[in-house]
């Protein structure tokens, strides 16, 4: 993921509660999702998207965090 132009991170809040996670990168003109997962706080989603970004090679502070 470090030569990636942008991962963005989404926390969309859910209905029911719940929080949906999506990780994405966007790449030469092009996006793609790579995770989408359910999280069951702002902080649980937030802690996921930081630990993927860090097992591919992206700083955090690198990360654009949309919240929705």
């Amino acid at each position: 993921m470090a030569s990636a132009n942008i991962v963005r991170a989404t926390i969309t809040k859910a209905m029911d509660g719940w929080f949906t996670l999506t990780v994405s990168i966007r790449e030469n003109g092009r996006s793609r999702v790579l995770i989408e997962k359910p999280a069951a706080s702002v902080v649980d989603a937030e802690r996921a998207a930081e630990e993927f970004a860090a097992r591919h090679g992206a700083s955090w502070h690198e990360v654009e965090v949309l919240y929705r």
